[in-house]
């Protein structure tokens, strides 16, 4: 199982492949701001994935984030370890 890691807090957690970041976070005891529940319809929680693959799910904001970036409810974790980096602006 892959082991998330979430930066700057440095909180892991073992999750299965197919976890969105959001979900992983959440229970890693990582705030990550989503208001829309996860739905990707918010925009709200923006990632930067610094290491790993990851499947990234077809969103309304994909031209809007900068290189790099992603939403964590449309964000899933696959077979590798992956490290998060979560922007003040999401938290």
């Amino acid at each position: 199982m892959p082991l998330v890691t979430f930066k700057p807090s440095d909180l892991s957690i073992e999750v299965g492949p197919g976890t969105s970041l959001l979900d992983a976070a959440r229970r890693a005891g990582v705030r990550i701001r989503n208001d829309c529940g996860g739905k990707g319809v918010c925009g709200r929680c923006v990632i930067e994935i610094s290491e790993g693959e990851v499947h990234r799910q077809r969103h309304k904001y994909e031209g809007e984030l900068e290189a790099g970036q992603d939403l964590a409810c449309m964000t899933l974790a696959l077979e590798s370890d992956v490290t998060v980096f979560v922007p003040v602006a999401s938290r």
